[in-house]
């Protein structure tokens, strides 16, 4: 399909030459036109200098590398006009006359604020008021947004946002939980949902693949221009569409992650694709928790016995990939992984294989509850329950 949309530019009457090619063909000249000897000793006469030749062989060889640069900069030129294989400012020039490069972002998520007692006065969570993660001091949330927790309240959740731009802002549920600066009755804050969002500029591979399509995407309220319109909001992780939701011309979008200021992202962005007689509905996805009890075997071929400590720690981490697994976060490389797809069903054997893949030292990995894989709608996520984990 990609190649019917947009036919990449082949030149046909430029060939790049290559030093080799450029050299030895300019000493056939010369040999030609009576410029290089034929005698039988002439490489003895070149080594040691007896010869004006050899002043010329070194010029050619210097023209030859001069014109290889040349071609290679005739080359770039050319490519510099094939979608396919342009890149960089190159290929920013052929996108730009239909839709820009998508810029690095900063991460987004609800900040939720909670009070031990419901507050006796109004209790104010200003602006840009600053929630730092668990571990990383350089990961700062602030609210992009104020709001007040009622007299007699206990609860409030705003909308914030990641204070420095790129994929580090991405970081995993229920880890933004220091506050900066106390609020009296404030007692703590978390994020319920991974932080999404956080994307560094878009790469040549994959704003080429959305130019390639430019043609379906420009033409508003078609399916593949809201689908696009989506993926342009790095804060979405995951999504579903049904068509035809309340009859012709209506969609229903199941968005992940479930928070309002995705949704406010999303729908500005629909905005710009919206055909005249279309309407949809933004739902969140609806997330099911899922409760897990584990064995893992982690007896090594050693003399010394892993200690209480270790065992401790090796449970602890299995524990921790479990719910990275489900709910997203960092693996054993610090590599950032999504949450589980949206309508992915839960399989045993794969959390199994992702954990084992984390931790080398697990021989065996058995699964007490589920049993049987569960089966997730398109309209929901997994999201980790109360998993249990025992290490033999």
């Amino acid at each position: 399909m990609t190649n019917k949309i947009m036919r990449p530019y082949m030149p046909m009457n430029f060939k790049p030459r290559s030093w080799e090619e450029i050299f030895y063909s300019l000493l056939r000249n010369a040999y030609n036109v009576g410029l290089l000897s034929d005698d039988r000793n002439f490489l003895d006469y070149v080594q040691h200098k007896k010869q004006i030749e050899n002043d010329l062989i070194l010029t050619l060889s210097t023209i030859a590398t001069q014109l290889e640069e040349g071609y290679q900069d005739l080359n770039s030129i050319y490519l510099a006009r094939d979608l396919s294989k342009a890149t960089g400012e190159d290929l920013d020039v052929l996108g730009t006359p239909f839709y820009p490069r998508i810029n690095e972002a900063a991460a987004v998520t609800d900040l939720k604020f909670t009070c031990n007692d419901p507050v006796e006065k109004d209790t104010v969570i200003p602006l840009g008021f600053l929630v730092k993660h668990e571990t990383e001091d350089t990961i700062l949330f602030n609210t992009t947004e104020s709001g007040i927790i009622l007299t007699g309240e206990s609860e409030i959740t705003l909308k914030a946002q990641c204070t420095q731009t790129g994929e580090a802002g991405n970081v995993p549920p229920h880890t933004l939980t220091e506050i900066i600066k106390p609020i009296d009755g404030v007692d703590t804050v978390t994020n319920e949902y991974m932080s999404s969002g956080g994307v560094n500029r878009e790469s040549d591979d994959n704003y080429r693949q959305r130019l390639f399509e430019w043609r379906w995407v420009m033409e508003k309220g078609t399916y593949s221009a809201v689908v696009n319109a989506i993926k342009n909001v790095p804060s979405v992780n995951g999504f579903h569409i049904q068509p035809y939701w309340m009859g012709y011309g209506t969609l229903l979008i199941i968005i992940d992650p479930p928070t309002q200021a995705v949704f406010d992202l999303v729908n500005a962005e629909l905005d710009t694709v919206k055909a005249t007689d279309e309407e949809w509905t933004i739902q969140g996805v609806e997330l099911v928790p899922i409760d897990g009890s584990f064995v893992v075997n982690v007896s090594l071929d050693e003399v010394v016995a892993m200690s209480a400590p270790e065992m401790g720690n090796i449970q602890f981490a299995v524990k921790n990939y479990i719910k990275t697994y489900l709910d997203g976060g960092l693996d054993a490389r610090g590599e950032l992984r999504d949450p589980i797809p949206i309508g992915r069903d839960v399989v045993p054997f794969e959390i199994g294989r992702f954990v084992s893949e984390q931790i080398p030292s697990i021989r065996n990995f058995e699964t007490q509850y589920p049993k049987e894989p569960v089966v997730i709608e398109a309209y929901q996520r997994a999201t980790s329950g109360s998993i249990s984990v025992k290490v033999i």
